[in-house]
């Protein structure tokens, strides 16, 4: 019997003990909040990351309704907009409040919902913000905050219609990606109220799927090490190594279960919280380590302890013995200690990261992996097939065209005739891929294809192969050998409308049309003829048609006719009028009544350019119109530019022009100089 009372005291004193040095309990943060409720998870983490609070008395009220005002609030925190509110100057700010509304930061919160587009500005008088908000309406803020629209007619609810008809996009925008569920299979339920547990879940969904980072600051990712009473041990993505205290009750979660910090499975990826104090006050396994995640903590710890010493220790690394090489890529995936990439030699290969790895950013200074994102270009050195170093390419941008000048080291891509750009190429580490995505040799490209070039301050990184079609040729002939008895010796030089002379043979059976589409002989032509030429598979000249050119200013344009100078002509249907601006100066190459080719002549130099503004951009002094092709254009704008309100004969403001005004834009060496506003 006395054995029997010592086993339970030892074990009652070995409870006692685990729980004084783990300071951990499985129980609820909240006190009205059950063990098993179906949201306690996503309270408990939105609790942690300051997105929702809980009450003074410690009741987090999961079943009450929460206000339109109050999901405002919650979307500011979810979106880290608090500092915007802060700082909002209400003094500038020309909107009509809801009657009621006196306090400060609500009046603040509401103006900034409505700079971001979550309500409209004319109807926030009207807009009862204290009143409870509905399931339609909380899907309208989150889908506008967060753009994400979907197809309402794909929606499964039986009651669907029932959903304002302004919204219904934006429903089918939230639950197509998964951040907001029906009442049930067949049921959305529109405009019931939304519960504070309901709203709660659906921040976490959005911060799961990465569309939301709420309070990055205290939030950090990394792989779990251990736990003892000096708190829990991770391991951030870059191999560094940090130690957090865990502050009492601080929830812990397996997957869904709560549990207790010593059942953490070692190296599984955990998403944490930081209080004020650096504690932990929510930790959770995650399945890896997401591209947004940042951590000012990490970062200062990183920045400031890490790489004074490691410049040191790096230097000093003997590297003798080992294989080195750099390759470019693409990033599509960073897990664990390992770095997946699309390159040129392998289609996609995971890298394991060296434990000291560094990376720089576009500006060459020493970053961190969390600088990393999916689809973003590097430049990486590795070692014994280990990444030794990052380099994050500068921003990148495309082109799409065709080319017009090969070398091993450099390559020409023409948008349009006026818009040619000149890269740097690396033959061993360019990404050359087909249109279907596989492999695709740099060697194989050839003059005429039409490609979309991915290039970063000049170099090109990326090469996908649209058509390997070369099609058609357009210029001027400049060399002609065409006596009707040496067919053999035929050869003609195109100076093509790029500026560059190519000389090709002529095939003896090659077909030549005059500027009608009349059928006459290759001996017909003349030097300075405007022609059309097509290459058979050898690069031999085929076919031949005499264009007529027609020069002069485009005063309007749709898929299907041009007009130029008062003169309307039909487009050939292979033309994509997409790069061509209303009011720049073209030459048309006409042949058989239909316009084949069109060279500009001005694309954005001392030209007028009619259109609707779409966008004005006076933080970076830019306007962007629609003309009435229906293509848009961004124009940077000079800081002195003239503004003239012709409807009300005065002078006014850049920041003045609003969407949908008709204006014309009079550009001197690519910028705007002078707006005239024709209709408001």
């Amino acid at each position: 019997m006395k054995n029997g009372k010592r086993i339970i005291f030892l074990l009652i004193l070995t409870v006692l003990l685990t729980a004084a040095a783990t300071g951990w309990a499985a129980q609820p943060l909240f006190k009205d909040l059950k063990e098993n409720h179906w949201a306690r998870k996503s309270i408990e983490e939105m609790s942690a990351a300051g997105v929702i609070n809980g009450y003074p008395d410690g009741t987090f009220k999961p079943n009450d309704p929460v206000s339109r005002l109050h999901t405002i609030f919650m979307l500011v925190r979810v979106k880290n907009l608090q500092d915007k509110v802060n700082n909002y100057n209400l003094s500038t700010c020309s909107y009509e409040f809801p009657p009621g509304i006196t306090d400060i930061s609500q009046k603040k919160h509401l103006a900034v919902a409505v700079d971001e587009g979550w309500l409209l500005a004319s109807g926030l008088k009207h807009f009862n913000p204290k009143h409870q908000a509905s399931r339609q309406e909380v899907a309208s803020m989150v889908a506008l905050a967060f753009n994400l629209r979907g197809d309402y007619n794909k929606l499964p609810f039986t009651d669907k219609n029932k959903i304002s008809a302004g919204l219904r996009n934006y429903v089918a925008g939230v639950y197509e990606a998964g951040i907001m569920k029906g009442k049930d299979a067949t049921t959305f339920d529109p405009l019931s109220p939304v519960k504070r547990a309901e709203l709660a879940a659906i921040f976490a969904r959005m911060t799961d799927q990465g569309r939301a980072v709420p309070n990055p600051q205290k939030r950090v990712e990394g792989y779990f090490k251990f736990y003892n009473t000096g708190g829990v041990t991770v391991t951030t993505a870059n191999g560094q190594t940090y130690t957090y205290a865990l502050a009492a009750n601080a929830p812990v979660y397996i997957g869904s279960s709560a549990a207790a910090p010593t059942s953490l499975p070692v190296n599984q990826p955990v998403r944490l919280y930081l209080d004020n104090f650096n504690r932990i006050t929510f930790i959770k396994t995650i399945s890896s380590i997401s591209f947004n995640n940042s951590s000012n903590n990490y970062n200062n710890n990183y920045n400031n302890n890490y790489n004074s010493n490691y410049d040191n220790s790096y230097n000093n690394h003997s590297s003798s013995g080992t294989e080195e090489r750099e390759i470019w890529g693409q990033i599509k995936d960073l897990t664990g200690l390992s770095l997946k990439l699309d390159i040129v030699s392998d289609k996609t290969k995971t890298y394991q990261l060296d434990q000291r790895v560094r990376v720089y950013d576009e500006d060459g200074d020493l970053s961190s992996l969390l600088d990393l994102s999916k689809d973003k270009f590097v430049r990486v050195k590795l070692e014994n097939d280990k990444i030794k170093t990052i380099y994050i390419m500068e921003e990148t941008d495309t082109i799409k065209g065709k080319i017009t000048s090969i070398e091993n080291d450099e390559i020409t891509i023409v948008k349009n005739s006026s818009d040619k750009k000149e890269f740097d190429v690396d033959k061993d580490n360019i990404i050359v891929v087909d249109d279907d995505g596989d492999d695709y040799d740099y060697d194989d490209l050839k003059k005429g294809y039409l490609v979309e070039l991915t290039y970063s301050d000049d170099n090109a990184i990326k090469i996908e192969l649209l058509d390997d079609e070369v099609g058609n040729l357009v210029g001027t002939i400049y060399k002609l050998h065409n006596n009707k008895h040496d067919e053999d010796d035929w050869e003609l030089t195109l100076l093509d409308i790029y500026g560059d002379k190519e000389e090709y043979d002529v095939d003896e059976d090659v077909d030549v049309y005059d500027k009608d589409g009349d059928r006459i002989d290759f001996w017909d032509l003349d030097r300075d003829d405007d022609v059309i030429i097509y290459l058979n598979k050898r690069d031999d000249v085929e076919k031949i048609e005499v264009t007529e050119s027609v020069k002069g200013v485009i005063e309007d344009l749709d898929d299907d006719d041009i007009e130029v100078d008062g003169k309307n002509f039909d487009l050939d249907r292979s033309l994509d009028i997409d790069d061509y601006i209303i009011g720049s100066e073209v030459q048309l190459y006409v042949h058989d009544g239909e316009v084949v080719c069109i060279e500009v002549l001005e694309a954005e130099d001392d030209i007028k350019v009619p259109g609707e503004v779409y966008r004005v951009d006076d933080d970076d002094w830019e306007i962007t119109i629609k003309q009435k092709s229906g293509n848009k254009f961004t124009f940077e704008v000079d800081k002195k530019v003239d503004v003239y309100d012709q409807e009300d004969k005065e002078d006014i403001d850049f920041d003045d022009i609003k969407d949908d005004w008709k204006v014309t834009l009079e550009l001197e060496r690519g910028k705007v100089e002078k707006i005239t506003v024709e209709d408001k």
